[in-house]
């Protein structure tokens, strides 16, 4: 077990989108160090390295996971 204190910002800025359009903003976004995505599964091996378990990171994995895999199988990009 792994004890932290996370602050939770809750001010007007909160994203309120649903996890397919969280998704699909991450899936687009590239910057000079890669893709968006990339560091969203990034995050989930490291913390699976730790054992902590995330349910918003392991939502947010599941839904660019089911954008990815439909362009996978069709070769899209």
């Amino acid at each position: 077990m792994v004890e932290s204190i996370t602050p939770i910002y809750e001010g007007v800025n909160i994203l309120v989108e649903d996890y397919h359009t969280l998704a699909m903003r991450a899936y687009k976004a590239e910057g000079i160090s890669g893709k968006c995505k990339d560091y969203i599964l990034n995050i989930e091996q490291h913390l699976r390295n730790l054992n902590i378990e995330d349910q918003e990171v392991l939502k947010m994995i599941e839904a660019i996971r089911r954008i990815d895999v439909p362009k996978r199988e069709t070769g899209a990009s």
